[in-house]
């Protein structure tokens, strides 16, 4: 009898999918964040997840865009050292129609008023449009809501030992750019988060430290879901999820920092509307 493979194994503990509602049969295990985000090939012990064939189909091109959105440094190119950040890129603007040629400032005046707004100034020799700043067209906060929402669910699944999202819960996002990170030298709704009780998972692969690239937070109460995550210097995220239907609904904003957030699950409101 041939030995089960990795894949099969995963199958057998975790058959059904985590980000349905756990009503289709899982076939694969994805991870979330996506392997390409981190650097090495090296990700996370334990950021795995059934999912079905439905699921897996939805997120491709927003896995890939995560994992160039989430190397994005400011100040340095600690995020590039595995030199892959090119060809993720390259594949971004291929595969989701020239979206990076959509972030760049297409003016000089326009990348000016960006810098003026971050109080930046480009280094000598440089013009402004090479300081690279970007714009975030609404197709980049679709992805952040896509991953946003299976990390949610995935994280969800892990702590509640094995169970499933339900289908009529609802689940609000708000997220910031390292455009905080410009202006502020920190995420600032995550700090005011800090008080609160939260689990903090080890991210880690053979016996390597990851949180440089990625750290989250989970609070799991009752039915109420409070995720918080950061994805290296690229920008952070902040999930609050109700198993009750209907108690989120009611919230037109977020209550942790009155910024409007974006549905990723709702019976009743458009998913992703601002």
């Amino acid at each position: 009898m041939s030995k089960l493979t990795a894949n099969q194994r995963f199958l057998l503990d975790h058959p059904w999918c985590a980000f349905c509602g756990g009503t289709e049969p899982a076939v694969e295990p994805e991870h979330c964040p996506p392997r390409s985000f981190f650097q090495h090939r090296q990700w996370p012990v334990g950021f795995e997840f059934p999912i079905c064939k439905s699921c897996n189909a939805e997120t491709s091109d927003d896995d890939l865009l995560i994992a160039v959105l989430g190397r994005m440094n400011p100040f340095d190119d600690t995020f590039s050292a595995d030199g892959r950040t090119p060809g993720l890129r390259k594949g971004v603007n291929t595969q989701v129609d020239k979206l990076l040629e959509e972030m760049m400032p297409s003016t000089t005046r326009e990348a000016r008023q960006i810098n003026r707004s971050l109080v930046i100034s480009p280094p000598p020799g440089y013009l402004h449009r090479e300081s690279g700043v970007l714009k975030i067209p609404r197709r980049v906060h679709v992805a952040v809501c896509s991953v946003g929402r299976k990390l949610a669910k995935g994280v969800f699944y892990k702590y509640s030992t094995g169970k499933a999202f339900p289908k009529d819960g609802t689940m609000l996002l708000s997220w910031y750019s390292n455009v905080e990170l410009i202006r502020h030298g920190t995420y600032q709704a995550l700090e005011i988060l800090k008080s609160l009780p939260a689990d903090a998972p080890e991210i880690y692969r053979s016996g390597r430290d990851l949180r440089n690239q990625f750290e989250c937070a989970v609070t799991l109460r009752n039915t109420d879901l409070l995720l918080q995550a950061r994805f290296g210097l690229g920008f952070a995220l902040i999930v609050r999820g109700s198993t009750k239907p209907g108690y989120l609904e009611q919230l037109a904003r977020d209550p942790i920092d009155r910024e409007v957030a974006m549905v990723l699950q709702s019976s009743t409101l458009p998913i992703y509307s601002l």
